[in-house]
């Protein structure tokens, strides 16, 4: 299909693939929902921006252009747990996601203003915007 310049196929669909042997498919997908909250315990309380201690403290946390592997005056302020205990409202999903990560919040006062309808900022939000261009502010990065 290559040659003939074809770029993409989109199709739609409108009702639902049955599964073979439902009982299976079950305890399957049970067992991937335990074992990705046990490899990924801060993802559900604190979104993908859980991670970002274990960033900083290893070195990989990119900050200031990526000159530097961590952002020693202001991880904390942009952190996971700060962004849950200051702007958090609740958790949401993304679609067919067993983790719950997304991050929904509002900012009402101040020069910044956040809609909960846009959801929250994740990991890459917080890096480009934040360690990376030395921000440390969340409601601005939000």
């Amino acid at each position: 299909m290559g040659s003939k310049k074809l770029k993409a196929i989109a199709v739609r669909g409108h009702s639902s693939v049955p599964v073979a042997d439902p009982a299976p498919f079950k305890e399957m997908a049970k067992w991937v929902s335990k074992s990705q909250h046990e490899r990924i315990p801060t993802f559900q309380p604190h979104g993908t921006n859980g991670g970002l201690k274990t960033l900083h403290d290893f070195g990989g946390l990119p900050t200031r252009h990526f000159e530097y592997g961590n952002f020693e005056d202001g991880w904390q302020n942009i952190s996971g747990q700060r962004l849950t205990d200051d702007l958090l409202l609740k958790n949401e999903t993304c679609f067919a996601c067993t983790i719950r990560c997304k991050r929904v919040v509002e900012v009402t006062d101040g020069d910044y203003k956040v809609s909960p309808e846009y959801g929250g900022p994740e990991y890459e939000t917080i890096a480009a915007v934040g360690s990376n261009c030395q921000i440390d502010d969340l409601v601005a990065i939000a």
